[in-house]
């Protein structure tokens, strides 16, 4: 199957040619009720699952809608999971989540929501748009919302810059 979604990937119908105008809005590959497994020997495997997506190649950019991803451990443990209405995922693991998202993560024991995200894989960043109301709350009944969120999972910071509120569960 990667076969021929790799062959597949480089074609495109040149519209020009046919007396048409060019549509950079039309992708190269259209697929429902898509899976995708990624996997490598240094990274955890994430699926991802989308009622619809759009491969643009061009442009190194999969745009998915309905998206709902999970990311399991080398012994298969699910470690982190996720939805969102709409994804644009670029080819270097960036991504712009809108629509509606929410993360979970097993392993901090945090659930994350707001209505957009910017995600940049490099430098393990997780931002929302100014002035994005983002809720995020963690097991132990701590719940914080407010805008200007950033997260920074290099270094396991998380943080709003405005409109914080909420509650702080210390235990003694």
């Amino acid at each position: 199957m990667i076969i021929i979604l790799t062959f597949l990937s480089g074609c495109r119908i040149n519209y020009e040619l046919a007396g048409g105008e060019a549509d950079d809005s039309i992708p190269d590959i259209y697929m429902e009720g898509l899976t995708r497994i990624q996997t490598s020997r240094d990274r955890n495997a994430v699926i991802l699952t989308a009622d619809k997506a759009s491969l643009f190649s061009e442009e190194g950019e999969t745009i998915f809608e309905s998206l709902e991803f999970r990311e399991t451990g080398d012994k298969g443990e699910l470690l982190r999971r996720g939805t969102a209405g709409k994804a644009l995922l670029k080819d270097n693991d960036d991504a712009d989540l809108s629509g509606g998202v929410m993360i979970e993560s097993y392993e901090d024991e945090v659930l994350i929501e707001g209505e957009a995200f910017s995600w940049k894989d490099k430098t393990q960043l997780l931002t929302a748009p100014d002035g994005g109301s983002v809720r995020m709350v963690r097991k132990d009944q701590t719940e914080i919302a407010g805008s200007g969120f950033h997260a920074d999972f290099r270094l396991n910071e998380i943080g709003f810059d405005r409109s914080v509120r909420g509650v702080i569960t210390v235990e003694d």
